[in-house]
């Protein structure tokens, strides 16, 4: 990465990300939990290596950012959010934790509502 200096991380369209879909990218409606176990090591190598990176990472976010795309706007080094920008945990409604720390990390680099 000698010829990079920094990395931008931005969405397009209506949201930044809204997460991970199960059943689309060639998954079935119901993944065997090998390929959910799979999917999830893959996405954990990513935001790793996003948060390794050598140069300064920001993301740019608007929108919606739901679950994976709330992990990838936290694996950035900094972040810059439109007023339009809405965090969301996606498993929460259907009675899930959030992976990754979310519930710990997002209120750690936005600050704590009083």
């Amino acid at each position: 990465l000698d010829f990079v200096g920094a990395l931008l991380l931005s969405g397009t369209g209506a949201h930044f990300c809204t997460g991970g879909r199960l059943d689309e990218g060639g998954m079935s409606p119901q993944p065997s939990y090998l390929a959910v176990l799979n999917g999830l090591i893959q996405f954990n190598d990513l935001a790793t290596n996003l948060r390794k990176m050598p140069v300064p990472t920001t993301a740019a976010v608007h929108g919606k950012l739901i679950g994976g795309g709330v992990a990838l706007c936290l694996a950035t080094q900094q972040r810059i959010a439109a007023a339009s920008a809405s965090f969301c945990f996606g498993n929460l409604p259907r009675g899930k934790n959030p992976l990754f720390m979310l519930s710990r990390s997002l209120p750690s680099a936005a600050g704590a509502v009083a």
